[in-house]
């Protein structure tokens, strides 16, 4: 679908209604050690630069953090409106926490409240980062906060308002995705842009070569979100096949999911 297609007639972006989250996982949670589990498409999760996922743990501020591995906090964190997360452990000096869709920086509010979560991780870690995607509704996104301060943020949503926000200089790796014709636009000047550009590719575009006429604007497609992980901080796609140790993580019910 085009970028035309997907913001035209579209309805404002909303945060996805969600039912009230059962108070406990579903499954079993279960605490004996197994290898690292992949993930990284179709949900959401922080990268915070540190080695101790217990102080993490602590400055996420839940009270019923329960010992999990990785099979069954992932299963937890996965379900649909759970709002549990999973806590990793340190990796390559980076914890991750596995946050599924529960809540995302989709729509202005989430935006706000990301936002001012990782200033607050990274004030304490020096570095947080956040990273989601669901190509159901073309979500992309992507945050980095550094010494308490948003460095770098970018959030799409191709079934809502498309580039919802564009914080900070475009980063080495986003360049790589053409996302340079974006540095400094505000999100309205970043659609207009898109809109035009996607109008004069369409109609300068051969049958033959329609693909490549798209090739220089910005790729919004959920393989992003993982190049600027690996590049940032670690791709959870991989780690499992270099990090087979077997380990064990936590999962709770985050107070600042639940609102």
């Amino acid at each position: 679908m085009s970028w035309l297609n997907r913001l035209f007639g579209s309805k404002p972006s909303e945060p996805v209604q969600r039912s009230e989250p059962p108070q406990q996982p579903n499954k079993i949670i279960e605490a004996e050690p197994d290898s690292p589990q992949t993930f990284g498409y179709k949900t959401g999760w922080l990268a915070v630069r540190s080695d101790d996922a217990e102080a993490l743990r602590e400055a996420l501020g839940a009270t019923n953090w329960q010992p999990a591995n990785w099979a069954s906090g992932m299963r937890a964190s996965h379900e649909s409106n759970s709002k549990f997360a999973f806590l990793t452990p340190s990796i390559n000096g980076w914890v991750l926490v596995h946050l599924g869709l529960a809540l995302a920086p989709d729509h202005e509010n989430g935006i706000a409240r990301f936002e001012q979560w990782l200033e607050k991780l990274s004030a304490q870690f020096g570095e947080a980062q956040y990273f989601g995607s669901y190509r159901v509704v073309d979500f992309i996104a992507w945050m980095r906060a550094e010494k308490g301060e948003v460095t770098r943020a970018f959030s799409y949503v191709g079934s809502g308002d498309g580039i919802l926000t564009n914080t900070g200089p475009v980063t080495g790796v986003e360049a790589i995705f053409n996302y340079e014709l974006l540095d400094g636009l505000t999100p309205e000047e970043a659609n207009n842009f898109m809109l035009e550009a996607e109008a004069e590719a369409e109609a300068e575009a051969e049958a033959d070569d329609y693909l490549d006429a798209f090739e220089h604007l910005p790729d919004l497609s959920e393989s992003v979100p993982m190049a600027i992980a690996a590049d940032w901080s670690i791709d959870p796609g991989k780690f499992g096949f270099d990090d087979t140790e077997p380990s064990t993580g936590y999962v709770a019910r985050l107070e600042f999911l639940s609102g």
